[in-house]
């Protein structure tokens, strides 16, 4: 993935860090392989710049959920990574 993917999804990672309110990540996935690639690649990246100490990244897929995407590339493609609160914090 691209560093401004990277610095999008580190955004993403700290406003649900700040306000708890879960939100997927704008960028173009178009297969869950390629969402695991990139949550791998996001966990390295924060890991790197500072790991928020409650959002952690997760993937989302329609073939597999009831939900819907919250994302507009997701809507597009049915995969998409998200960010959530967890209150027991993320290990990386």
């Amino acid at each position: 993935m691209t560093r401004p993917d990277l610095e999008e999804a580190a955004r993403i990672a700290a406003l649900v860090e700040a306000d708890r309110v879960g939100r997927g990540v704008e960028v173009r996935l178009a297969t869950s392989d390629d969402a695991y690639r990139f949550k791998h690649d996001v966990l390295a990246h924060l890991a790197a710049v500072g790991p928020p100490a409650h959002a952690a990244p997760w993937v989302w897929q329609a073939a597999t959920s009831t939900g819907i995407a919250l994302s507009e590339a997701g809507r597009e493609t049915g995969v998409e990574l998200r960010f959530e609160y967890r209150t027991r914090g993320l290990r990386i």
